[in-house]
Formats: C-alpha cells, sequence, structure tokens
C-alpha cells in the first residue's frame, strides 16, 4: 500500500505546472447545420483581425440581410446608449493584441453621412478625429470608415477609447440586389470596432 501511495505522489509531483501569464483564448460562439449552438476556444495564438473589407462585405453585409454566420463574433449593441467603460471586459478579446471589441449598433439615420462629428453617450461623446476613409474593393467604394475618440462631457482631452464605425455604401454594386427591408436596415446599422489604447503591453 506504501508503494502504491508513493508512485501516485510521484506522478502527481511529475505533472508540469500551469504556464504563467497565458494571453486569453479567443472564444466564439459556432452554429452547426441543425442550427445548434457551440462554444468554440482557438488555442492561443490565434487571433480574429479582420480587414475593413471583409467587416463591410461579409459581416456587416450578413448583419443587414438578417443571414445567421455559422459562426458567431459579434452581437449587437446600443453603443451610442452607453459609456465604454460599461462594455463588459471580456468583450475586449479580439485583434492582434487582445484588446478590441466588435458590435452591430443601431443609429440615427442623420449620423450615416460624412458630415456627422459626433455620437452622444450618457456622460460623454464619440468624436471624430479624421476625415471618413473610404473602404475600397476590387477598385470600388464599398463603404466607410469613421474615426472617433471618446470624450467625458466637459473634458477636452480625450479619452484613451477609439472607434471605427463602419458604414456602408448604398451606391455600391455589391449591395445593389438587395431587397426594400434590407436597404432600410443598411440606412440604420453600423458595425463598430472599439479599442483601449493603453500603455501596458498585453
Amino acid at each position: 500500500m506504501a508503494s502504491h501511495s508513493n508512485a501516485s505522489d510521484s506522478n502527481s509531483n511529475s505533472n508540469p505546472p500551469p504556464l504563467p501569464n497565458m494571453p486569453p483564448h479567443v472564444a466564439f460562439t459556432l452554429f452547426d447545420a441543425a442550427g445548434e449552438e457551440h462554444e468554440l476556444i482557438l488555442p492561443s495564438g490565434y487571433h480574429f483581425v479582420p480587414k475593413d473589407d471583409d467587416l463591410i462585405l461579409f459581416y456587416l453585409h450578413n448583419k443587414i440581410i438578417d443571414q445567421k454566420d455559422y459562426l458567431t463574433v459579434m452581437t449587437e449593441m446600443d453603443l451610442y446608449n452607453h459609456d465604454p467603460d460599461q462594455i463588459p471586459n471580456d468583450e475586449f478579446k479580439y485583434g492582434q493584441m487582445n484588446d478590441e471589441a466588435y458590435y452591430f449598433t443601431e443609429i440615427d439615420e442623420e449620423y450615416l453621412t460624412k458630415s456627422s462629428q459626433s455620437r452622444a453617450t450618457n456622460n460623454g461623446v464619440w468624436k471624430k478625429i479624421e476625415e471618413d476613409e473610404d473602404i475600397v474593393h476590387n477598385d470600388e467604394v464599398i463603404g466607410f470608415k469613421k474615426i472617433l475618440a471618446f470624450y467625458w462631457r466637459g473634458n477636452v482631452e480625450p479619452t484613451d477609447w477609439s472607434m471605427h464605425e463602419y458604414r456602408v455604401n448604398p451606391a455600391s454594386s455589391q449591395f445593389e440586389l438587395l431587397d426594400e427591408n434590407a436597404r432600410e436596415k443598411m440606412k440604420r446599422y453600423v458595425l463598430c470596432k472599439i479599442k483601449k489604447v493603453t500603455d501596458e503591453p498585453n
């Protein structure tokens, strides 16, 4: 009995200790052919880093036409009724440094223009800090990107929060076959990538 106990102790002691400071794993919601929901966890080293045209042509386009992706990365959130520090920390798990969060959000049609400069939240405002960028695919402008920084109300200095807001170009041939319902959604929905810039490495 004693020797058996010692062998067990020896085996347990031979297990390697956990690795410290491991980066977070990236988890997605996965739908199978039957529509059942599963969680897919990618191993360390994998990152969700889509290009701008991917965000327009695949993710925002599928949202507009109510197409459920087999791999769900983004959820819908009324971002402009929330301050950025109200977004759960565990949502910031995407990007090369695992410090980005992605959301679909519905906004007033008046904001879907290049001239729109800001979006108010409960306690602050997102302000446009650069000219809108054209998102080009196959030599065609398929959408636009607005770059904004967050300011707390009454402050003249921006916070560390930044946002890229993507919207579809309704004149693009990529979307000319959309039905009336989808075109209405195209006027209301944007895709937002939010990042908190810090000096500390992840």
